[in-house]
């Protein structure tokens, strides 16, 4: 049955699940014009646009949303950014410019958080130059085995000079962590409300 499917034990229980719930599938994993990993992804979609799984967007008790920068955590050590993290799972998004990005990577290491991806937004002038020190990323990590709830996300944001105000991060920003993470939202990035967020005082709930 592994040679059939083309893969080894450890994978095969997966190929059996997938030729008793779907068939179709199956065959398309059989004859090569899918993975076994692309074939359980359809096969979760399928189940959650029937209704058959539920899918869990919101308020998921299992995880919880961070978004960080250099001054909220620049003191921050595992020991202490984990009394304030104490969910099992997390979303940890990194703001940050050019000159602090090997600071931002310096502290992922530090927590033991896992990279998923980088977002640039670059402040560009109308002459298409650049304003020193305003290229800015978002850094996407985790913690845990909740992965993005949105996988197709941009590497690119291009930041207008009315889009960044002394201090603050873009409305940009929040809009998309909401889309690939789930709440609760904590913001530590800022001591400011903001709807939908939470801000630094408040401590995330334990699990």
């Amino acid at each position: 049955m592994a040679k059939l499917f083309k893969t080894n034990r450890t994978s095969l229980n997966d190929a059996i699940k997938i030729l008793n719930k779907n068939p179709d599938i199956a065959k398309d994993v059989l004859y090569g014009k899918c993975s076994i990993s692309k074939a359980k992804k359809i096969l979760n979609q399928k189940e959650i646009e029937s209704g058959i799984k539920p899918v869990r967007i919101k308020g998921n008790k299992d995880c919880l949303t961070v978004l960080l920068n250099l001054s909220s955590i620049s003191n921050m050590g595992y020991e202490q950014f984990y009394q304030k993290i104490v969910d099992k799972k997390l979303h940890a998004y990194f703001w940050c410019n050019n000159k602090d990005l090997k600071r931002c990577f310096d502290k992922i290491i530090e927590y033991k958080l896992k990279y998923i991806q980088c977002i640039t937004m670059p402040l560009r002038q109308e002459k298409g130059k650049y304003y020193q020190n305003t290229t800015y990323h978002l850094i996407c990590t985790t913690k845990g085995s909740l992965s993005l709830l949105q996988e197709d996300i941009v590497t690119w944001m291009e930041g207008k000079p009315d889009t960044f105000k002394k201090g603050t991060i873009p409305d940009e920003v929040y809009t998309l962590i909401g889309k690939c993470s789930p709440e609760p939202l904590y913001d530590l990035s800022s001591k400011k409300t903001r709807e939908g967020w939470s801000p630094l005082e408040e401590k995330p709930p334990a699990a």
